[in-house]
């Protein structure tokens, strides 16, 4: 509960930003690729594959958002472990 204290404000700041680029990358994804706009947005949506794929079932996209949340999730996991060991290596993080 102390972290709370000191962290409730980015963690505002961080869960606003997601979901304002979630929907925009979302809609400009299905305006660019023509692709089912609620497809694109949840597909996009900060939050996992069970819970996203649940809301897309009662659109009927829940498989195709399942899949880019799958696409999304291995592509972080592999990326991004990658990326901090650079900025570590380059000394722009302290760990």
């Amino acid at each position: 509960m102390a972290d709370l204290q000191t962290l409730w404000k980015p963690a505002i700041l961080i869960t606003f930003t997601l979901v304002l680029t979630g929907l925009a990358i979302g809609l400009w994804t299905s305006k660019l690729l023509n692709v089912n706009v609620i497809t694109t947005i949840l597909g996009a949506a900060p939050g996992g594959i069970s819970g996203m794929s649940l809301v897309g079932s009662e659109y009927g996209v829940g498989p195709a958002v399942a899949t880019l949340h799958a696409v999304r999730l291995i592509t972080v996991l592999l990326i991004l472990p990658l990326v901090v060991k650079l900025l570590n290596l380059f000394g722009m993080i302290k760990s």
